[in-house]
């Protein structure tokens, strides 16, 4: 009777080592599989064996980027560059560490790396320019304010400390100095238009200071003296705006001024003229009055009527709304005979 269930437990035990056995046949082709596929990738890498063409076309690449040598080298270039090196280096990148060149390419792929990472900072510095040189482009339509011109500022600055992060690279040096000296200029120039904005902002704020005292001086008026201040106020007012520059961010409200201030001189002019004219023919009025009454002391009434008349001519010219307009209201009736 126990003779079926060790019929069951042998049926078993085979079921069982023909599934290790298989499991093992499995393994072992896999194995063999991955060990030939792993085989064929380490002979079939570059540089393997025999010569290595990879050294060859990185270094032939290499030497493309020599143009950076020369005088006035472009953004262009500078980006061609860039590529050349990206692509030397994924060149000697390929070449695995079991490959006999692998100690020459990475002494290579060392070299080109340092001289892209040189480069890549030149290519952030030249990125700050750009975006600078953006902004003053539209500037020419639209004058920068000095806040917008200090932030152009700090851009090209920003651009020659990338610029400065370059050291000990003779490959780079003759173009890091371009740029810099290129960036440097601009700073210049964008320092000559803070300072003319700042004039400009101060000659506006001066002009208006002038035209307020004109004003003031005006109100108070008395004689042709005090008139003669109020025009030269006005004067002084017209030339600090017309020594605003066009390319400004005042110059359009001090053209709408200057237009007012000079409408207000003209007018200050031609009233110091109606009292030139007045202080002339109150002056002559006078003359003749002192004449006439000189001869009516001297019993020549002819003569004094003649005075008299003169006087009262000149009086008459006096022009209206004028210092002496109102001062010689009492004299009109005197000098009438």
């Amino acid at each position: 009777m126990n003779s079926i269930p060790d019929a069951t437990r042998l049926t078993a035990f085979t079921k069982k080592f023909k599934s290790n056995q298989l499991s093992l046949l499995v393994m072992g082709c896999s194995l063999a599989t991955i060990t030939t596929i792993s085989l064929f990738y380490g002979l079939t890498r570059p540089c393997v064996f025999g010569e290595c063409p990879q050294i060859n076309q990185a270094e032939q690449i290499y030497e493309q980027t020599e143009i950076l040598s020369k005088n006035n080298v472009s953004d262009a270039e500078i980006t061609l560059v860039k590529t050349n090196l990206e692509l030397a280096i994924n060149l000697l990148h390929d070449i695995p560490f079991w490959s006999n060149y692998h100690q020459e390419s990475s002494q290579l792929k060392n070299q080109y790396q340092q001289q892209l990472d040189d480069i890549l900072l030149l290519e952030s510095a030249i990125n700050q320019k750009s975006k600078a040189l953006l902004s003053l482009s539209l500037s020419e339509s639209s004058p920068l304010s000095l806040s917008q011109l200090e932030a152009l500022k700090q851009e090209f600055q920003a651009a020659i400390a990338q610029i400065k992060l370059i050291q000990n690279n003779e490959f780079l040096e003759e173009v890091k100095n371009q740029k810099y000296k290129e960036y440097s200029n601009n700073i210049q120039l964008i320092n000559q238009r803070i300072v003319k904005e700042k004039r400009a902002f101060k000659s506006l704020e001066q002009a208006k200071s002038g035209a307020l005292l004109a004003q003031n001086r005006e109100n108070t008026a008395n004689n042709v003296s005090s008139l003669e201040l109020v025009y030269n106020s006005w004067t002084k007012s017209i030339k600090s705006l017309q020594d605003i520059p066009i390319e400004t961010t005042v110059y359009q409200e001090s053209r709408t001024l200057l237009q007012s201030y000079i409408f207000r001189k003209n007018r200050i002019e031609k009233r110091k003229k109606q009292e030139n004219l007045a202080l002339e023919m109150y002056e002559e009025a006078n003359k003749y009055a002192k004449l006439a009454e000189k001869s009516e002391k001297s019993n020549q009434l002819l003569q004094a009527v003649n005075y008299w008349n003169m006087a009262t001519l000149h009086i008459n010219k006096v022009p209206q709304n004028t210092f002496k307009w109102n001062e010689i209201q009492p004299l009109t009736s005197t000098y009438k005979i």
